[in-house]
């Protein structure tokens, strides 16, 4: 192995290099996916209406009935905001965590790192940074594709846009919480890249079963009214929701009928503190303590 020499940045590099063909690979891979989702859903939208992001339905003059409409919020909290695409998005961060943490160990490579100058508290960072630089890599296109493409759709609530941008933000950060967690995890492991993998695979499960009786509740709360006590441990706890419509609602002009679109149901500004300003960077915080604590004190030699 060759590198001009042990710094933070030179780390990052060296694992950019090995890993560039699968971070190219899975981004280009997720953004696809997540703009199909978003262009499936604007041309769903029949063609007297508005399209909008947050729920709407219409009524003809001629026909008595309310038509609801599958709109992009539906998409983007159901999938590409939400547990699917945050499982997905899991999977891919353990693939690099193991390829940079895991295989080093089973390979001894983590014996050449040990063998510089380098502090092992440096080498955690690096590593760690990289795997953040990785998880901004795949998440970035989807946060900055979903609002272009809302305003190509020319979405009659543009206001709504820059709650897409921002949900997306969100979820990046969230990503970056549960990746510092899961090398926390590896770490502890060691070579054990089947046990990893396994807690990874039961912790997607967790997530999509909350993420999914979260989408419920917040989407149908009187069906799904079982379901009200999961703010205490779902997403909305580290991440609150930006693009849940409320009760309020407006009325547009369309042919032949009128639209009602929903006016969104905003986080009051205390659960915005409370999750971005305190929980979230003490779990950030926490998790990188621990693992610098662990990999500063582990024995990979003697594995």
């Amino acid at each position: 192995m060759k590198i001009k020499s042990n710094n933070i940045m030179n780390i990052i590099n060296y694992h950019s290099k090995k890993n560039w063909k699968f971070i190219c690979v899975f981004s280009i891979i997720l953004f696809l996916i997540a703009s199909l989702a978003i262009i499936i859903v604007g041309f769903n939208f029949p063609n007297n209406v508005l399209k909008t992001i947050s729920e709407s339905s219409y009524k003809l003059d001629d026909i008595p009935t309310t038509y609801g409409l599958v709109t992009f919020s539906t998409i983007l909290n159901a999938f590409i905001f939400g547990a699917p695409m945050i499982s997905i998005l899991v999977i891919c961060s353990s693939f690099f965590i193991t390829n940079i943490f895991s295989k080093e160990v089973v390979t001894g490579e983590v014996g050449f790192w040990l063998s510089t100058s380098t502090s092992r508290q440096k080498i955690y960072l690096a590593k760690l940074f990289f795997i953040f630089l990785t998880t901004f890599i795949l998440v970035f296109p989807i946060v900055i594709s979903a609002p272009i493409l809302l305003s190509i759709f020319n979405v009659a609530d543009k206001e709504n846009i820059k709650l897409v941008f921002f949900q997306g933000l969100e979820m990046l950060f969230l990503i970056m919480i549960i990746n510092s967690f899961l090398i926390f995890i590896n770490i502890l492991l060691n070579d054990k890249v089947i046990w990893f993998w396994i807690i990874t695979f039961v912790l997607i499960i967790i997530l999509a079963a909350i993420g999914l009786t979260d989408f419920l509740y917040r989407t149908n709360p009187y069906d799904y009214a079982i379901f009200q006590y999961n703010k205490y441990f779902s997403f909305y706890l580290f991440s609150p929701g930006l693009l849940y419509s409320g009760t309020e609602s407006k009325e547009y002009l369309i042919d032949n009928g009128v639209q009602l679109i929903q006016l969104m149901n905003l986080p009051k500004n205390k659960e915005f503190i409370v999750s971005l300003a305190i929980i979230d960077p003490i779990l950030l915080t926490l998790s990188i303590f621990f693992g610098i604590f662990t990999f500063s004190r582990k024995n990979f030699l003697n594995l």
